[in-house]
């Protein structure tokens, strides 16, 4: 009886685990995943920035045709201008942070294959963190 018990407990035990995971954020909890392509960053910041003033498009242009070219410098700068803008909306600050860490991963690929551009682009957004 007392082995029913404990094999009855240690089931339940194990299927309230599988109901309810393991305490691990999923997928959809770090946001979207960051485009794939330069392009597709394009078109994601164009969508939604669409309706903006031509200033900001002129930051936007920036960053993609950067982002595009891995002109780093060049996209840290114009990304971080449309970051500290007030008046964004939801979906240009998820443009804004999936441009960004699409940036990020190139920075990460130019600095593994010795590219002091992207050296100094790490550098620059490391500064930009610590204030």
């Amino acid at each position: 009886m007392k082995s029913s018990y404990v094999v009855r407990c240690a089931a339940f035990s194990a299927g309230l685990l599988l109901l309810l995971g393991c305490g691990g954020k999923s997928e959809s909890d770090a946001g979207p995943p960051p485009p794939k392509t330069p392009k597709a960053a394009a078109s994601q910041m164009d969508a939604a920035f669409q309706g903006a003033d031509a200033g900001v498009k002129q930051n936007v242009a920036v960053a993609t045709t950067a982002l595009q070219q891995r002109d780093y410098e060049a996209a840290v700068a114009a990304l971080q201008a449309l970051e500290a803008q007030k008046d964004k909306n939801f979906q240009q600050g998820e443009a804004i942070r999936s441009s960004l860490r699409l940036l990020q991963s190139q920075i990460i690929d130019g600095v593994s294959k010795g590219d002091p551009k992207a050296q100094h682009a790490a550098d620059m957004l490391r500064a930009q963190r610590q204030h």
